[in-house]
């Protein structure tokens, strides 16, 4: 049995490329209409302020580290001293503080790299899926905004790809026990009558009926 209709070509995949960091588009990647791979580099923002800013956070780190290396070592002469009655007990609890408070700096300092290695690594966009890239919206030297509402590009996945179609509703009870027993081929044909029509299978089909339709 044969049910003929028209349908409407989709992607699968379609995403909106926007960068999530603000900076200058120093090198752009592709050209227009480019089939790119998943992991492909398209875009590089002006890496040098997000450079900048990992190199102060390491530089806080190794300044907090070696604060707390000299307290540690405060801590232990005041514990030895306050064992034989020299340093007061006050004098003991304040350098175990401070060791407290620079190993609580280091933490922070470390989330603060963390941080800023992630930032870092913004300033590369790279293609999430396999797809044809679409028309470009900016070019080299223009600043662009973290999530901005235009995105840069925008990259469409064509294989596989979705073909969707309607169909009368009286043939879905024979086409749902039909596809319980095997997977349904849909062939599709160009509205010229191309000689080689691409096959698929029948992979979906929608929870509820149009009702001005059918």
């Amino acid at each position: 049995i044969e049910i003929r209709t028209i349908g409407t070509v989709q992607p699968i995949a379609s995403v909106q490329i926007k960068s999530r960091v603000d900076g200058m588009l120093s090198k752009v990647s592709f050209n227009e209409g480019d089939i790119v791979k998943a992991g492909t580099a398209l875009f590089t923002i002006d890496p040098r302020s997000y450079e900048a800013q990992l190199k102060q956070a390491e530089a806080n780190l190794a300044r907090d580290q070696a604060q707390l290396e000299n307290a540690r070592l405060e801590l232990k002469r005041n514990q030895t001293t306050a064992s034989s009655g020299v340093t007061s007990q006050k004098l003991l609890e304040q350098a175990r503080t401070q060791v407290q408070i620079l190993e609580a700096a280091i933490k922070s300092e470390e989330a603060a790299i963390d941080v800023a290695k992630v930032q870092l690594s913004y300033t590369d966009i790279t293609a999430p899926i396999t797809g044809r890239t679409g028309d470009m919206k900016v070019s080299e030297g223009n600043t662009i905004k973290a999530n901005d509402t235009t995105p840069l590009v925008t990259i469409n996945q064509l294989r596989p790809i979705y073909v969707t179609f309607a169909v009368p509703e009286r043939e879905l009870p024979q086409i749902r026990a039909r596809q319980y027993k095997a997977p349904l081929a849909v062939t599709v044909t160009d509205d010229r009558g191309v000689q080689h029509p691409e096959t698929g299978t029948l992979t979906f089909i929608d929870n509820a009926i149009d009702s001005t339709t059918g």
